[in-house]
């Protein structure tokens, strides 16, 4: 089986104030990379592979990152709404102070990685999978949950708020101040080992 070639590579290199905006840039390699301030609204993508790279305080709102894969790579302080990531493989990498509002990001992965200090509401979260993993001060308002699983997850300070958690599930994890409240859609929502701190 032969590898797709990236059609467009980014390598070690450092970017400040630069407008990657409303491009076709699906299937691409971006490796050991910074981008500073920079504009990535509704650029394409789709199936793209990135390690070791950071956006910081850049614009995201509507990229379309469907079936990519991210190794250590961090959003901090960005604009993600709107954006899409689903089907997104995220070890080893974490979202950061951003604003995630009416994100698509069902059926994405996360290994090893962190979420802190972000509103993710009115998105989509249903089939995603965070394992050994940390989430830290997230709001999830209004939000398609289905079948969410957390596996050995930390949950700090988390808010879910009217939004549907049918059949999920919260294994081997740690609580704090992290309630499922009833206005939450809970219907075969499974909880086993999970251990709440004071």
């Amino acid at each position: 089986m032969s590898v797709r070639k990236p059609k467009f590579v980014i390598n070690n290199s450092n970017f400040e104030k630069k407008n990657f905006s409303n491009q076709d840039r699906n299937f691409s390699l971006i490796n050991k990379s910074k981008f500073f301030n920079c504009s990535f609204e509704y650029t394409l993508f789709k199936e793209t592979k990135l390690n070791d790279v950071i956006f910081k305080d850049c614009d995201l709102t509507g990229v379309v990152l469907r079936g990519s894969e991210f190794h250590n790579v961090e959003f901090n302080n960005c604009k993600m709404g709107k954006s899409e990531f689903q089907a997104g493989i995220f070890k080893n990498s974490n979202i950061i102070n951003s604003a995630c509002i009416d994100i698509k990001i069902r059926g994405s992965y996360f290994n090893n990685s962190e979420i802190v200090n972000s509103d993710f509401s009115n998105s989509d979260l249903n089939r995603v999978i965070f394992e050994s993993s940390k989430i830290r001060d997230i709001k999830f308002s209004n939000c398609k949950m289905f079948m969410f699983f957390c596996i050995d997850v930390y949950l700090k300070n988390v808010k879910f708020q009217n939004s549907n958690l049918t059949l999920s599930k919260f294994v081997n994890c740690k609580k704090n101040n992290s309630p499922l409240e009833q206005n939450n859609k809970l219907l075969c929502m499974f909880e086993k080992n999970v251990t709440v701190e004071a």
